[in-house]
């Protein structure tokens, strides 16, 4: 039986994904847009924020 500590949700899982491997992000989103899944297509860009919430954060700091 897994670890209850050890478990993420799905959503924390991909926004994980999207932040360590750009390439991930658009093979993500080519497949929420393939797959046509409104509710999907609505969280994408949520999660792809998400997901890169931290570079853009970086960059900010870096412009300082």
């Amino acid at each position: 039986m897994p670890n209850p500590k050890t478990r993420i949700s799905h959503e924390d899982a991909t926004v994980a994904a999207i932040k360590r491997d750009p390439r991930f992000a658009i093979e993500y989103l080519n497949a929420v847009l393939a797959d046509g899944d409104r509710k999907e297509v609505l969280l994408s860009p949520r999660r792809m924020a998400d997901g890169s919430a931290g570079d853009s954060l970086a960059r900010q700091h870096d412009r300082r």
